[in-house]
């Protein structure tokens, strides 16, 4: 650590050392930004993989079953790699403790968790919750983690510039349903990317980034729906809907 005495201020020998030290801590702290959204975009595209990967170990074909399986270890591998690779300076991000999979799954923990992985040191963006502490769902908490991560993280980023941004998720058991709604204040989707996300089928045209239809992927992967319910200069609202098994 620099350590710099008043008189030193002065001192035309301490100021280059203490400019360098200023400029290799914010380049520091840029590539690990950047690292960190990289990895994250890694990690979605193994996400895809893994639903594919696991579609094929769930046909009866010997060859189809053993590519699934090496497909799957390879992504581990990846996945171990991106973790190793999460930068110096991560610390300020809080890490959701989670264990993979779970009978029960605390909805208001988990959005705790995601609020807590995606907020930023000096970060203006308000966050409201409103959700019942006892409410619960039967499913892999890793998996609801990165449904809503990939949702927020993508609300976050669209009202960065927006005047008092603000992001409110809405979580409650409507009749045999877990109905999640994450609502910013940001300035809405472009249209055509409102259009493919209204009409469900994502093609090679799709210019919206992986978060919502990975999150969308997932989401129907445990018979759910997820809907692009408004999207004006106002603000977007998101619902997402999972049956509640009883247990």
């Amino acid at each position: 650590m620099l350590s710099m005495n008043p008189s030193d201020a002065h001192n035309p020998t301490t100021q280059p050392i203490a400019q360098n030290s200023f400029e290799q801590t914010y380049a520091e702290r840029s590539v690990s930004r950047t690292l960190s959204f990289v990895t994250h975009d890694i990690r979605n595209l193994l996400t895809v993989i893994s639903l594919n990967a696991e579609k094929l170990l769930n046909v009866e074909h010997l060859q189809q079953n053993k590519i699934g399986d090496r497909i799957l270890n390879q992504v581990d591998q990846i996945t171990a790699i991106c973790t190793a690779a999460g930068g110096p300076n991560n610390s300020h991000r809080a890490k959701p403790h989670y264990a993979p999979a779970t009978p029960m799954v605390m909805i208001a923990d988990t959005i705790s968790d995601v609020i807590k992985s995606i907020q930023e040191p000096n970060s203006n963006v308000k966050f409201e919750v409103d959700c019942d502490v006892d409410l619960g769902l039967d499913m892999c908490r890793a998996t609801l983690f990165r449904i809503l991560y990939n949702i927020v993280s993508n609300a976050f980023k669209a009202i960065s510039d927006t005047e008092n941004p603000q992001i409110t998720i809405r979580a409650a058991k409507i009749s045999d349903r877990l109905q999640i709604d994450i609502i910013d204040n940001g300035p809405g989707l472009p249209k055509d990317i409102q259009k493919v996300l209204t009409s469900k089928r994502p093609d090679n045209s799709w210019k919206g980034g992986l978060g919502i239809l990975i999150a969308n992927m997932l989401i129907q992967e445990q018979s759910g729906t997820l809907d692009l319910l408004d999207s004006t200069s106002q603000g977007t609202h998101f619902r997402l809907a999972i049956e509640i098994k009883p247990c």
